[in-house]
């Protein structure tokens, strides 16, 4: 086996799709530096998915074994013991060297401008005002993305060209796949192309769209279907986190799937830990329970200013949850040489989007308020 099974079975474009041209890698968490330059990896390079794999660049990252382009696992099984790569080690069996797994971004159409995101991977992000500010004095992430015409027009003439046959996973992200015509494109061409019951199906959601009636009856008929809804938050205090939508958008969602489910359908939730719900995170796992909805959560590694591990390692013991879920991310709360520096840079993004946006952390979370204040984050 490879040091990493996606290695000779996975093709993934790059979640800020459009930013850099439609960059595609063996999966979402590869760094594009580093040992193996992979800049020139570009969708507008190839005809189909499937020639990706075969290519020298694929075979020599195969070869490889540990490099530093895949230091977000090697960091993420000695800090949780687990990762993608470990993952999937133990899902794929064999090497044989062709497309089963297929992991995208249609677009980064979006009707939402989370504070966790961007506007390479959210197009709503591109409607603000203060873009260049942020831009200069919060990150380089900030830049207004305007690259997603030519990736949507490269994505569909390589999608077009591909073989499927081998397919066994597909996995959606976006953007938001449902607020997506692009989305619906794709779903009815690869329904056209082969047997969807032999795939199964994973997909991202904000939550806040309903499927349209003819996609949704499309997913009923893959082997499972799989929707991750990314919930940070619940009640008043997502719509602060998650702009865009509101509390009453979710349930509604949730209300759809529940009243239209398929036989091959789990709902689930993936929330993301980090200093921006630390001290609420609780409230979702309870609301999961509530809602007999299966829950995961990931630690944040990026950008730097959201991170837990801004806050002292004392005061981040305090919310370690009693669950189960939860052991491992307490054993990285514990652990006193998990730090970063503060840099007043979260309370300065802060105070640019709440002029933006027009709302207040003070009103949904004051603990948060006084912490960006005391620690000085």
């Amino acid at each position: 086996m490879y040091f990493c099974a996606l290695q000779s079975k996975q093709v993934a474009i790059n979640h800020t799709s459009g930013a850099r041209g439609g960059m595609v890698k063996p999966c979402c968490s590869f760094t594009d530096s580093f040992e193996l330059p992979w800049q020139h990896m570009n969708i507008k390079n190839f005809n189909n998915f499937n020639e990706m794999l075969l290519t020298p660049d694929w075979d020599k990252l195969r070869k490889s074994g540990k490099i530093m382009n895949c230091n977000r696992c090697i960091s993420d099984e000695v800090t949780t013991n687990h990762s993608l790569r470990s993952y999937w080690n133990n899902e794929l069996m064999d090497d044989k060297v062709q497309l089963e797994l297929l992991h995208l971004s249609v677009d980064s159409l979006c009707n939402m401008s989370c504070l966790s995101c961007s506007p390479a991977q959210s197009s709503t992000w591109n409607k603000k005002t203060n873009l260049d500010i942020l831009h200069k004095e919060i990150s380089d992430s900030f830049k207004s993305n305007t690259a997603l015409t030519d990736y949507v027009k490269e994505f569909k003439r390589v999608a077009e060209n591909t073989d499927y046959s081998h397919l066994t996973t597909l996995k959606i992200s976006g953007g938001e796949p449902f607020y997506s015509e692009n989305f619906y494109w794709f779903i009815d061409h690869i329904a056209s192309k082969i047997d969807i019951g032999q795939v199964d199906i994973w997909i991202n959601t904000n939550a806040s769209v309903i499927p349209k009636s003819h996609t949704w009856k499309l997913l009923g008929k893959f082997k499972s279907l799989q929707l991750d809804m990314s919930l940070d938050a619940v009640g008043e205090y997502h719509n602060y986190i998650r702009y865009g939508s509101t509390w009453n958008d979710i349930l509604n969602f949730i209300n759809f799937v529940n009243d239209n489910k398929h036989d091959n359908t789990t709902l689930g939730v993936h929330s993301v830990y980090s200093v921006l719900n630390y001290n609420v995170f609780e409230d979702i796992i309870k609301f999961c329970e509530h809602n007999k909805l299966t829950h995961m959560h990931s630690l944040l590694n990026w950008p730097d200013y959201l991170s837990i591990f801004n806050l002292p390692a004392e005061y981040r013991q305090k919310y370690q949850i009693e669950d189960i879920r939860m052991y491992k991310t307490n054993i990285a709360l514990r652990n006193p040489s998990m730090v970063k520096t503060p840099t007043g840079k979260l309370g300065r993004y802060i105070e640019l989007m709440e002029k933006e946006n027009n709302n207040s952390l003070e009103l949904v979370n004051a603990e948060l308020a006084r912490c960006i204040k005391l620690y000085n984050l």
